[in-house]
């Protein structure tokens, strides 16, 4: 089975929620949810598929209308925070913590 090109899905998923820097948050959101199921431990409540993908895209967007003055990137750290975090153990949380500070402070 082939598995699908999540880069290119989330820029034009980004692309429909205007996101201009559609190519830039693909990348970054990619390479978050592939290196999460590796990092992370697993639990039942963790998807880090399609909905996940969509439900991040959407959010973005979301926190982008609302915050017009915003820069993107920092609209997707606040969506990743809002959707993802609450989810996450307690082991867990801090791993991400420092895969998100690892992504967004390169």
């Amino acid at each position: 089975m082939t598995l699908p090109y999540r880069p290119l899905i989330l820029e034009a998923m980004c692309m429909c929620e205007g996101i201009h820097l559609a190519a830039k948050v693909s990348e970054m959101l990619a390479s978050l949810l592939s290196d999460a199921p590796e990092k992370l431990s697993k639990q039942p409540q963790y998807d880090w598929g399609l909905r996940k993908m969509r439900s991040l895209v959407r959010a973005t967007g979301y926190v982008k209308r609302s915050n017009p003055s915003k820069s993107e990137i920092d609209c997707l750290y606040t969506a990743i925070h809002h959707c993802v975090m609450p989810a996450l153990t307690k082991d867990d949380n801090s791993t991400f913590t420092q895969m998100l500070n690892g992504l967004f402070l390169e």
